[in-house]
């Protein structure tokens, strides 16, 4: 039976490393549960591999479960050519709420990938996700396209990739919306080290449904990733995609300037979309989510659900959904911060003020190891442009 998986693996890798050289992508996945015995998504982080086992149901015993993981890792070792010591192996299990993004570790340790024309920094020991969500790269590289000159809002931003793609494609301003000051910090963090800084580069800590009510701002281009369900203890209201997804838009259709677009996805995979009010708001929509999966998710196409809309009409949005509440906002904290440094222009005059120096796993090595946090690296440059505290929030 690991004859098999050895002869899927390498028939994978076969076809994904040619495609991965030729894109320029160092993260990408190179199984997904392709055969029933041998349940994991394993995932390539340029010289690392993380295999995230999916756990096994009681009617396996338990001792034929561990003998195929220790099967799958001596594969893995064995067809990639990676060192035993660069194989992280984790445990998905059905999560609710926030847990999935609990802490599993305190090593601190972060790489930086390549992709495209960006940089991302990972954590592939600390978390069940590593930072950076796979399946939505068709999806930043769809907003680096759309971006230029745009006013750009990211919400429910986790750790700002999104944010990074329309600083790259030009974007005239960012806003970063996200409740965890861990995430947050790691999207200032993206930032910096694809060498943007700059007062039009702004970072909120609040409840992102709450802070829909009060944004005094309207944006061009707006990218919404909401979690399928959230029951949080910071948040006032419980959220479910499915059943919270119009009440949403409508808010977001506030801040949306006329002739602006909303991307909005989500990773529910029995979502259905409700045409019928959203095009009641002046929405025309296209359906992209077959085409933001790329090559290396093509067996799993309801990975996640993706939508264009465009704002091509002005219209009030129904009372019902304008205000529908998801929390009092007279309690609501919202802390904004910066990028130091003035205004970042592009790639050439600054980002930031100056030409920056590629850093690792862009032309170096692909994925070299950052041992501590990235704002613990020894660069001076990107220390002091971030203006709150220094170390890796918790």
């Amino acid at each position: 039976m690991a004859e098999e998986f050895a002869n899927r693996l390498k028939k994978n890798l076969k076809r994904l490393e040619k495609w991965a050289a030729r894109e320029g992508i160092e993260a990408y996945r190179i199984y997904d549960a392709d055969l029933p015995n041998y349940n994991a998504a394993i995932d390539l982080y340029g010289s690392y591999v993380v295999i995230q086992e999916y756990a096994a149901p009681n009617s396996v015993d338990a001792k034929i479960a561990h003998r195929r993981m220790l099967d799958l890792i001596q594969v893995v070792v064995g067809v990639t050519g990676i060192k035993g010591d660069h194989v992280i192996l984790k445990v998905r299990e059905r999560k609710k709420g926030e847990s999935q993004y609990e802490k599993l570790n305190e090593t601190k340790h972060t790489l930086l990938v390549r992709e495209y024309m960006a940089s991302f920094i990972v954590n592939l020991w600390d978390y069940l996700d590593t930072g950076l969500f796979l399946d939505h790269r068709e999806v930043r590289r769809m907003i680096t396209k759309m971006s230029a000159g745009k006013s750009f809002l990211n919400i429910f931003s986790y750790t700002g990739s999104a944010t990074v793609a329309a600083a790259i494609g030009g974007a005239r301003e960012t806003t970063t919306v996200d409740m965890s000051r861990t995430y947050l910090a790691w999207a200032k963090d993206n930032m910096l080290a694809n060498g943007f800084s700059g007062r039009n580069h702004q970072f909120i800590q609040a409840d992102c449904l709450r802070w829909l009510d009060i944004s005094p701002k309207t944006y061009d281009l707006i990218f919404a990733d909401p979690p399928t369900f959230s029951n949080s203890k910071r948040m006032e209201a419980t959220f479910d995609v499915q059943r919270d997804h119009v009440a949403l838009i409508a808010k977001l259709t506030r801040l949306l300037n006329l002739g602006g677009t909303l991307i909005f996805s989500n990773n529910n995979r029995s979502f259905k979309l409700d045409s019928d009010a959203i095009t009641a708001m002046g929405y025309k929509i296209t359906d992209v989510s077959e085409k933001t999966v790329q090559e290396d998710f093509r067996r799993n196409k309801k990975i996640h659900c993706c939508f264009i809309l465009e704002k091509v009409i002005d219209v009030p949005v129904p009372e019902d959904y304008s205000d529908a509440s998801f929390g009092s906002v007279s309690g609501l904290k919202a802390k904004v911060e910066y990028l130091n440094g003035g205004v970042s222009g592009d790639r050439r005059e600054g980002r930031g003020g100056r030409e920056r120096p590629v850093r690792d796993g862009r032309d170096g090595a692909p994925g070299r190891e950052r041992n501590g946090s990235f704002r613990k690296h020894d660069n001076d440059a990107f220390l002091t442009a971030v203006k709150t505290d220094q170390s890796f929030p918790q």
